[in-house]
């Protein structure tokens, strides 16, 4: 039997996959096939932690805790303002309240988004996180569009002190997969339409996830404080900042 697969929605690729005999062939994203995405390999061990283009500075949180959860899976961890010379050692890339600090934050250069898609096609992840004082920001919203995503910052937010819980996951998606619920602190809203894996009780998307092709996918979290030493702890925050890191299936 013949499957018309649409692979990636910002390309408008659209594919036949032979599913032959394999009913309830395992997906993850919403439909795409497993075995038709690239991840990253075993080798790459890396995660970065990136606080550039006027992103939150790495002395603004405490992120021990998190730091050493990834550690304690085996993904060393490097944390850092300035663009790395290559993004081939990571397996996933955190953005890190990119864009707060600024009203007009610098941009991503022709070089740094071919870089990113590079990334994207070797199957890395890239999780963007807002931070509430500054939900959308123009550098975001413009590397987005050019990575070929539709989900986006909306910027409307909880209030700055709210704690709300997520309970509403995408129990298909690797990364809400057995978990039950993550605690944001005054979290941003996200544009995702049928892309949301974690929403309030109220349907307000505060977690989104798109692939843009076959590779790497792109996460938006309306927080940065959910991962901090003080918050890691609650509801479900710890397993679900393990499985950012973790990418495969």
């Amino acid at each position: 039997m013949w499957l018309l697969a649409f692979i990636g929605c910002a390309s408008g690729l659209i594919t036949l996959v032979d599913t032959g005999d394999k009913a309830g062939w395992e997906t993850e994203n919403r439909g795409d096939p497993v075995d038709k995405l690239t991840y990253p390999d075993d080798a790459t061990k890396k995660v970065l932690m990136y606080h550039g283009h006027d992103g939150i500075r790495s002395s603004g949180f405490d992120l021990e805790r998190v730091k050493a959860t990834w550690a304690d899976a085996g993904w060393s961890v490097e944390q850092t303002a300035q663009w790395p010379v290559e993004l081939e050692p990571f397996r996933m890339l955190a953005f890190v309240g990119t864009g707060y600090r600024a009203v007009a934050p610098t941009g991503f250069s022709d070089s740094q988004i071919d870089a990113l898609h590079s990334a994207l096609e070797r199957g890395t992840r890239l999780v963007v996180m807002a931070e509430s004082a500054r939900c959308v920001t123009s550098n975001v919203t413009d590397l987005l569009s050019h990575l070929g995503v539709d989900i986006f910052f909306s910027g409307g937010n909880s209030s700055d002190h709210d704690e709300v819980i997520a309970d509403d996951l995408a129990s298909e998606n690797q990364l809400t997969r057995q978990i039950t619920a993550i605690q944001l602190t005054g979290p941003c809203f996200v544009k995702a339409d049928d892309d949301w894996i974690a929403r309030t009780d109220q349907n307000q998307p505060l977690v989104a996830v798109q692939r843009p092709g076959t590779g790497g996918d792109v996460v938006l979290l309306g927080d940065v404080e959910f991962m901090t030493d003080s918050k890691i702890d609650r509801s479900d925050n710890e397993a679900f900042v393990r499985r950012l890191a973790k990418v495969t299936p």
